[in-house]
This record gives structure tokens, sequence and C-alpha cells, in this order.
């Protein structure tokens, strides 16, 4: 590698959400402590966000990737203040508290408590028996086992109960296979109330006054979904404005390698930059080649991550077509109901701007990692499953207003069982090279909030800012 022609503090690979929040993390430690920070966030594509991304198609807002995250996180705050979005911030309407899954061949309202549990047409009078053994049921097999989702919530709540209520809500996260995922790295707060308080409705039954007073109910995920009215690109966008000239579109890194105590950075096969800290926030998938040269056997833990990848359908109809259509968030179908549509998100019933009054907007998702077929589908293919899957659940009998497909091959990151295993070499690989983290939705939490909230608070760690 030729001769760097700059010398930086910090080098950041990739700007997504993970990549700009490292980048303003970084900044504003260097403002707290009076510091001049020299630092370039590198990113290949010609727009920041990766598949954070909303576009406007007509009188639709559509997102690409999420529609939203959950402010769980108290860096979440602080991000929005210091980008000045904290008075735009946009909450779910009311309603969207009502979530559906699809059992026995209806749409039914998921519970939202213990007592909801008992007494929610989800699950039949054996399976409601079952979960009232919850707080009796085995406990973890023991340390060392990495137990998959399916294991745990069968082990905790039964086999109906785990296929009704669990695996729908891994599925929709994560696109998955539920009897390969890592519990521990998919849910870690599940993990965590079992640990702490002996099983899950012992844990729920002690938080009820805390999850009470944030008004969720007490089965919903913690924080509350925000978005902004001109969708999450807003915030991409502030966060692309905030880092200024240090951010660099366009700018494919080639390869990194260790030179002395810092890093040198090819970008394209012409110009090479060097920095004392560099941080790849780009997908695992992605970052092989790059260090490769470097360290063979980082890229080989680098590419042990895998990938599964959806379809995803926006639709619009009438109001007056959709009569039969429940008030809500949306709703998921359970693998055990043999559906092509993973499920569907009511967008604009939760954020009311982003269709026009009369029409309903949903997010319909294929594919996943148990159906890879659907990514590849024709158009047409996806736009028939759609409609039958809406007439056969939604009772939508008439053609949408509106519909386009959007394909997401190899987006979503699986934390299989042993992804804690492969962390921990990650960490002791790069414990190698000083300076040098990996980062990204790959490997410590695959929501937006996670990887805006984590990566903001490590570059505040590692450039010595508080707050």
């Amino acid at each position: 590698m030729s001769k760097a022609t700059n010398e930086l503090d910090l080098i950041v690979v990739g700007a997504g959400p993970s990549g700009l929040a490292y980048g303003l993390g970084a900044q504003a430690a260097a403002e707290a402590s009076g510091r001049e920070l020299r630092l370039a966030v590198l990113e290949a594509a010609d727009r920041v966000g990766g598949w954070v991304h909303t576009r406007r198609e007509g009188r639709y807002l559509l997102e690409t990737g999420p529609y939203g995250y959950m402010d769980k996180h108290p860096e979440l705050g602080s991000i929005l203040s210091r980008l000045g979005l904290a008075e735009r911030a946009l909450a779910p309407a009311p309603v969207a508290r009502n979530r559906y899954v699809f059992v026995r061949g209806k749409l039914r309202r998921m519970p939202s408590g213990p007592v909801s549990f008992v007494f929610s047409r989800i699950l039949r009078p054996r399976a409601k028996l079952r979960l009232l053994r919850e707080p009796w049921a085995s406990p973890h097999p023991g340390p060392g086992v990495d137990e998959t989702v399916t294991d745990f919530a069968r082990r905790r709540l039964g086999p109906e109960a785990a296929e009704a209520l669990v695996v729908p809500m891994f599925t929709g996260i994560y696109a998955g296979d539920p009897d390969r995922a890592s519990l521990a790295s998919c849910f870690p707060r599940m993990a965590e109330l079992e640990a702490e308080h002996g099983g899950l409705f012992r844990a729920l039954w002690r938080l009820r006054k805390k999850v009470k007073r944030s008004g969720q109910g007490v089965g919903a995920p913690r924080g509350q979904l925000t978005s902004f009215p001109e969708g999450l690109s807003t915030l991409m966008e502030a966060l692309s404005a905030k880092l200024g000239d240090a951010l660099r579109l366009g700018s494919r890194v080639t390869r990194v390698e260790r030179q002395g105590e810092g890093f040198l950075v090819r970008i394209g096969s012409e110009e090479v930059l060097s920095a004392a800290r560099v941080v790849l926030a780009a997908p695992a998938r992605r970052l092989v080649d790059v260090v490769r040269g470097m360290d063979p056997k980082l890229a080989e833990i680098l590419g042990s991550v895998k990938y599964g990848g959806v379809s995803v359908v926006h639709t619009a109809y009438s109001r007056q077509d959709t009569q039969r259509v429940p008030e809500g968030f949306g709703f998921l179908v359970p693998r055990q109901a043999r559906r092509e549509l993973l499920g569907s998100v009511f967008v604009s019933t939760i954020f009311p701007g982003q269709a026009p009054a009369d029409e309903l907007l949903l997010r319909n998702v294929l594919g996943g990692v148990l159906q890879p077929e659907l990514v590849e589908a024709s158009e047409d293919r996806l736009r028939e499953i759609v409609a039958r899957e809406h007439r056969e659940i939604l009772g939508i009998d008439a053609p949408p207003l509106f519909c386009e497909v959007e394909r997401f091959p190899g987006s979503l990151p699986q934390y299989e069982v042993g992804h804690g295993e492969l962390l921990g070499r990650l960490e002791r690989r790069l414990g190698r090279y000083p300076g040098l983290h990996v980062t990204g939705n790959a490997w410590r939490g695959i929501g937006l909030a996670d990887c805006l909230a984590k990566n903001y608070a490590a570059a505040r760690e590692h450039f010595g800012g508080k707050g």
C-alpha cells in the first residue's frame, strides 16, 4: 500500500446508522474535551443510511428499511438533541398498541399482560393451562448452552404459546429460523429476565408498575416507536449534515492495513488515508476482502456471519375497501399457519401522515430464511401472493390503489446459535490491533435503536466524552 496522503484521528468505514452514530459520538466527545477531531466517514454509496431510507412516491411516504425505532436508550435522546430533532420526533397513534397474530384462520389480538395471556383467544384451553405453569417450568439447561429461540419458548411457555406468540415476534424482526437462532443474542432481555427472576411471569409481575407508568402493555416492546413527519431519512440526513465535510460519499474502501500504531485505509485504487483509529461499520460480509490482506483469520470471522433477505410489497387501499381490517399496528403470521406472508404493518394507521386520510398504506413482508425463493420471485408473483393473503386474512377484495415491490437480499444478519462465541472470537482477534473496532447490526443488535445508541455511546467512551 502506498504512502498515506492524510493523517487523521479516526476513519469510519460505512455511513449506515452505526457509522453515522459513531462519527457523531466522536464529534461530541471531542467537543466536550475541547479537542480538534480529524475525522473521515467513508461511504461507498451516493447516500447515507444504508437500508434506512425514505422516499415519497406520489401520495405515499415509503420506508425502504425500518419504519421507526424504539426510543428505549437514553443516548437516543442525546442524539436527537444534538441534531435539533427532539421537537420533530413523531409518536405513533395510540391505536398502534393493538397488535395481531393470525391463528386458526383468524386475526387475534396479541395479549398485553399476564391476565390477558390467560384470557386471550390466541391460545386454546390446554395451552393456557400449560402457560400458567410457566413459573414452574424447567430451568435453563446450564452454563455453556446457547439455547435456541424455539427451545426457550417451548420450555417456558409450552409448544402452542411458543409458536403463536414468540416465534412470530422473532420472525417479524429477523425473518430467520427460530430453530437455529440464539435466544441470548436475539432476545437478550428474555434471557436476562429468566436469569434474574427465575421466570418470565415472575419478572413481568415485578416490572408491572414500571411498565404501566410507561403507558404500554406488559408484553409490549420497551420504548415507544418513533419516526418523523417526513420519515427516518430525516434522521439520516441530519446525521450527515452534522458530520459535514468529514463525510465522503462515493468513497469505497478496498483495503485496511496496520502501519505502526495506526492504520492505512485505501480508497479505490489510488488514494490512501492514515488514522490512529479505524472503525469498520459496513456490513460484515462486505468487510471480508477489506481486511483479508491484513489478517485472514479476522476475514474468516467476518465471513462467518450469515444473512437473510426479504421482499417488501407496499400496497394502499381505499378505506372503504378495508372496513374489515382491525385498527392497530399490523399482524404477524406464525409459521404453522403455512402462509407465504410473514406479516403486514398498517403503516398509515401507525403514522397517519404517510398516506391520504381516506387510504390505508400497508407494508407487507415475504421471504426470509425459511422462504428464500420469495426474495427472488417475480414481481407479479409477489403481487399475487399479497392480494390473496389480504383477501383471505384481511377480507380485502378490491385491487390496491398502489402497489410497489422492493427486494432486500442479504439485508438481515442472523444471530444463530454460537453467535456469542463468534462475537468473542471477533473481540479477541481485534485485541491484536489496538485502535481497530468492528461494529454494525451484524454483532450487538440488529435494530436501528441499538445501532444508533450503542455506537454513539461507544464513540463517547473511546474518545473520552461524557453524557
